[in-house]
């Protein structure tokens, strides 16, 4: 039986792990998650029905919910997406790296439950925090996996970290989340129209990429 857990199975390289099972493991995580953010919207389908209402009314008594499960299934996928791209370039990791990915999962098991407030509490600071923070601690840990991989080269075995430019927008995104978290904890009044400020990512990215290029250049 292996002794070292989902992501650990070992190497030739004493302390380093096969990405594939991590990666395996993570995409299951994801899915389970995102599945989980429809939960609240199925238990309100159940309560509508059971009060005679119909579906407009349902429609227009669930705006709310139906609009957090979206907006939290598209940054999931997103965050997804970028999990993908950082670890379709490497094909090592060090135990640092597997227990970072733990973190990262377990904020993206947390999103379904920080939406499930979004849903049925008004906004105040402490749920933007525990929203808007857990996504922003979710872009960071990705960020830091990606730094760690990059600057050791024992892990790229045939591949190669993605270029400055994803490593860029990586961190355009973390900056940005924790602006917006700002916001909604300042001025909980305008909710989480802060997040809107992530359609800038590309071009925060644009103008951080030339200086990432020099602080990551070896």
């Amino acid at each position: 039986m292996d002794e070292h857990g989902p992501g650990t199975a070992p190497t030739d390289h004493p302390g380093l792990h096969h990405v594939e099972r991590l990666t395996a493991f993570t995409d299951a995580v994801v899915a389970i998650a995102m599945t989980l953010l429809i939960l609240p919207l199925l238990d309100a389908v159940s309560d509508s029905a059971s009060a005679g209402e119909t579906t407009a009314q349902f429609v227009r008594g669930n705006l709310t919910r139906i609009g957090g499960f979206a907006l939290s299934f598209a940054i999931i996928a997103a965050f997804w997406r970028r999990h993908h791209r950082v670890f379709g370039r490497f094909e090592l990791a060090t135990e640092a790296i597997v227990r970072l990915d733990v973190v990262w999962m377990f904020t993206i098991v947390w999103l379904p439950v920080a939406t499930a407030l979004v849903g049925t509490m008004p906004v105040d600071r402490l749920q933007a925090v525990l929203y808007v923070g857990a996504m922003a601690v979710t872009s960071w840990v990705l960020v830091a996996i990606d730094l760690l991989v990059r600057r050791d080269p024992r892990l790229w075995g045939a591949k190669e970290p993605a270029g400055t430019e994803d490593l860029a927008a990586a961190v355009s995104t973390g900056v940005l989340f924790m602006v917006a978290l700002a916001a909604t904890v300042l001025w909980p009044r305008i909710g989480y129209l802060p997040l809107l400020l992530l359609l800038g990512t590309q071009v925060l990215a644009g103008r951080l990429a030339p200086w990432l290029v020099s602080r990551t250049a070896t």
